[in-house]
């Protein structure tokens, strides 16, 4: 039980460090990026494939990032307050 105990904690730290590679990595890409692209940025568009939904360049760039290290954050400090964990 120990070992399986400690290869699921081994994996879930990878886990949480593979994820936070990605997003770092997701936004040193938008980062070098970012004065190649226009502001306002276009974010959604129509069935026709006409652009009618615009957002500014910081959050197209920088929200899909931001929301997925909130989220990670927020399923990391979720088991350590759970009151029913034993």
């Amino acid at each position: 039980m120990q070992a399986l105990q400690k290869d699921f904690q081994m994996s879930t730290k990878l886990s949480i460090t593979i994820s936070f590679v990605l997003i770092t990595i997701a936004a040193l890409v938008g980062l070098a990026l970012y004065t190649q692209l226009p502001d306002p940025m276009p974010s959604h568009w129509n069935a026709a494939g006409e652009i009618d939904g615009y957002m500014s360049k910081f959050w197209g760039v920088f929200m899909l990032p931001l929301m997925t290290f909130g989220i990670t954050l927020l399923l990391v400090a979720v088991p350590s307050i759970d009151p029913l964990k034993s």
